[in-house]
């Protein structure tokens, strides 16, 4: 089983002490990996993350339908 961090801003977060969640494949139900769950700071750090790609990224000015 694999432990997981957050992946934002093209970078992993380093390993907290919180709570850990399962993450499950539904076609087995078995247990594939855990993930870290984020906490206030790591939310936020992934909203601005968002934002920033949204308003400086070259996606946003490409067409819905290519």
């Amino acid at each position: 089983m694999n432990g997981v961090t957050a992946f934002i801003d093209n970078a992993f977060l380093p390993a907290g002490n919180g709570p850990r969640l399962a993450v499950i494949d539904p076609a087995t139900e078995t247990q594939v990996a855990t993930v870290e769950e984020s906490g206030a700071g790591g939310v936020d750090r992934a909203v601005a993350a968002a934002r920033r790609a949204f308003r400086d990224g070259p996606w946003r000015r490409m067409p819905a339908v290519a």
